[in-house]
Formats: C-alpha cells, structure tokens, sequence
C-alpha cells in the first residue's frame, strides 16, 4: 500500500490565454466550451479466491485523473471492480449518458494479457472473467456511438500486455 505522505501532490494551473496555429496540416478540436468533455474510468482492483494479485496503489492512480480531469472542467464517470457483464453493460449505458461533448477519455486499468498474433488484448475483470480491447474501444466507435462522430477519443489501458518486461508488441 501506497505510504499516504510520499504521494506527490499537484495543483492545476488553468490558461488565461490560448494559442493556435490553424495551419492545414493538422486538424485542430476546439475543447473549450462548457461541454468540454468526458472522462470514464474502468479500474479492477480486486480479483476473486486471488486470482490476480491486489493492484495496490491503483486508488490513488483513479484519484489523480479524476481530479486532474475535473480541474480541467471534465465530467468524470468512475466505476471500480465491476464484472464482465456489469463493464458490458455501463459501456452501453453510456451512449445514454456522454452527450453533447467535445471530447471523451476512457482509461481502463487492471491485468492484461497478449493475444499471440493480435494487435488486441485481454483485460481480466473483478468475476476473473476477460474482456478485449476491442470490445471496449468499439462501443464508441461511429457505428456504435453515433453522438461521438468527429469527437475525439482518447483510450489509456493501464495494464500489462505480455510477460515480458516493458513489453511492446
């Protein structure tokens, strides 16, 4: 468990002025209206009969964006230790919630697992049971998230993806 006092501690400073390059290289999203964006957090912490060992430190982790994401005029949606279906089901019930915004973030954070010969991944869920990558990513997907078309989306997965250390596929 994370010792409390060496905890880093941070204070957002706000911008009183902004400044943009219009150029036609890069395409530029304007996120500074009153809906300015979504932050969704996945965070499985604990598995059952220890399946998995317990994610110390992952609550402070969860507390730093939230309140980093707040400070920047976000709305934060946080869900910890939910099963596969109770995660399958909040992913559909956000297309409810997540309306008129300029941006959304999701981060997941939990064990992972390589899928040999895939690009995707498995996240192990709070019933031990896994979830993909994809499945994740998916819901927001034009398709599936019509209200997100030309909204920018941005996915942190927080999780080991193979055995190796500092493993990338």
């Amino acid at each position: 468990m994370p010792d409390p006092s060496r905890i880093p501690q941070f204070h957002v400073v706000k911008s009183t002025k902004f400044t943009e390059d219009d150029g036609d290289d890069i395409k530029l999203y304007r996120t500074r209206g009153r809906n300015r964006g979504f932050l969704v957090v996945f965070s499985y912490i604990e598995f059952p009969n220890n399946m998995e060992p317990y994610r110390h430190g992952v609550d402070v982790d969860c507390k730093n964006l939230k309140y980093l994401f707040n400070e920047l005029g976000f709305k934060v949606l946080s869900y910890q230790d939910l099963t596969r279906s109770e995660t399958l089901d909040t992913l559909k019930f956000l297309k409810r919630v997540i309306v008129d915004t300029e941006c959304v973030f999701v981060v997941v954070s939990s064990h992972g697992y390589e899928l040999t010969g895939s690009s995707d991944n498995d996240i192990r869920c709070h019933d031990g049971k896994l979830i993909r990558i994809s499945e994740i990513v998916d819901h927001f997907n034009n398709k599936n998230f019509p209200a997100l078309r030309d909204i920018p989306k941005v996915f942190i997965f927080q999780l080991c993806r193979g055995s190796d250390e500092d493993y990338l596929p």
